[in-house]
């Protein structure tokens, strides 16, 4: 039996702790998730691409320089109003087993668990709709490597038979944790009596449980980050971490492109989803595109909806993307109109398409490769706005899953 389809996962630890020591110098004064590429911590990375997929709940399990973590989520809760962000902190050091039983009373009864230091770039959604948690208690997201015939890694090896899904031989290529797990807080309980207690969450819970029917493995073959694997790999992390960040982006209208248009939508009972589309994000998605939605809503400068009602109903149509294994990295949209009666909203603004406001505040919050991105909108000022954005513009075609398909072989 299968969580229900109407539960979203909504919460992740991560694990923080660890003194770095494989990086000598560099973490004397810095934990590994607060060292900074291109003037933002790495764990802000990962924090990002959690919010980007639905994760409003974030535990950072801590130890080493804990009070410089204080002032990074001080930091973060302003960006970030609506992320519930907190910090549990072990009294001594107990290995990251014992530093997940430590924080056992702030769990979800679910809850994804990432490594602070890694950066596994896969689809989450993806990962919880074909990950059976109730039964499984552990689902681990596997990468492979090159690495094929070395017996000692820094992550966890997973072994041969307990890979469900993978058809490649063992020996073609290993099977490794990617940092990334999806935890049922049950299997957890029985570790619990000994709160204290120094574990090592592969080698003492992971290892205990190997060879039952708790733990399912998912293989992914997207793009991972270990910066604290050796100094060698740190050394060439900055290039790594921007090749897996910098990505095309889709920008897509909403009105008449993810739903049927009828006129200043903001009830949920008027918004119908188009053919296809569900389809055509996850595959966006799964292809390393950024999605994101721009969209002019001059309802709200004419008095028909609010901002909240807004935000309601596009709450609503994330839940519906992620429950199909799909998410959109981000909506822009445009409250103004110079016609409007809400004085606020009242006015000419560069974000309205067809100026290209929204897609170059999309190209401040993301690394985008610009020469393969696009847009795909139903109006003449979509296409315009593209081409004052200079990238290729779209109209939306009937089978929108088939028309990205096209698209993305073309460029």
């Amino acid at each position: 039996m299968r969580i229900s389809r109407k539960f979203m996962i909504n919460q992740c630890l991560i694990l923080c702790g660890g003194y770095g020591t494989r990086l000598k110098k560099i973490t004397k004064k810095t934990p590994k998730p607060l060292i900074k590429y291109f003037e933002k911590e790495f764990l802000t990375y990962l924090i990002d691409k959690l919010i980007n997929q639905g994760i409003d709940h974030i535990v950072l399990l801590t130890y080493y320089k804990n009070d410089l973590f204080k002032k990074y989520v001080k930091k973060i809760k302003k960006s970030h109003k609506n992320l519930k962000l907190q910090i549990v902190c072990e009294k001594e050091k107990i290995g990251t087993g014992g530093a997940l039983i430590n924080s056992i009373n702030y769990q979800n009864p679910y809850f994804f668990l990432l490594n602070g230091d890694t950066l596994f770039d896969i689809n989450l959604r993806d990962f919880q709709k074909r990950s059976n948690i109730e039964k499984n208690f552990i689902s681990i997201a596997t990468v492979t490597t090159a690495n094929t015939r070395k017996k000692k890694s820094s992550n966890f090896i997973v072994k041969k038979n307990i890979l469900k899904e993978v058809k490649e031989t063992y020996s073609k290529r290993i099977k490794k944790s990617g940092g990334i797990y999806l935890i049922n807080k049950n299997i957890l309980k029985k570790y619990s009596k000994n709160r204290n207690k120094n574990l090592d969450f592969d080698k003492d819970i992971i290892k205990e449980n190997l060879f039952t029917n708790k733990i399912c493995t998912y293989l992914y073959d997207n793009k991972f980050l270990d910066i604290g694997e050796n100094i060698q790999v740190f050394e060439k992390s900055k290039k790594k971490l921007q090749k897996i960040i910098t990505k095309p982006c889709c920008f897509l209208d909403r009105d008449g492109v993810i739903n049927y248009d009828k006129k200043y939508t903001f009830r949920k009972k008027d918004f119908k989803f188009k053919p296809q589309i569900k389809k055509a994000i996850k595959f966006l998605n799964d292809s390393g595109f950024y999605t994101v939605i721009v969209t002019n809503q001059s309802g709200i400068a004419r008095g028909y909806y609010s901002l909240s009602q807004l935000e309601s109903l596009h709450k609503y149509m994330l839940g519906q993307f992620y429950r199909y294994g799909a998410y959109i990295d981000k909506i822009y949209f445009s409250p103004y109109h110079p016609d409007g009666k809400i004085l606020k909203f009242k006015k000419k603004s560069n974000l309205r398409k067809p100026n290209a406001g929204m897609l170059k505040k999309c190209e401040k919050d993301f690394r985008l490769n610009k020469s393969r991105s696009f847009l795909i909108g139903d109006k003449y000022t979509d296409i315009l706005t593209a081409k004052n954005f200079k990238i290729k513009g779209f109209y939306v075609e009937n089978n929108i899953f088939n028309q990205i398909k096209k698209i993305l072989n073309n460029l």
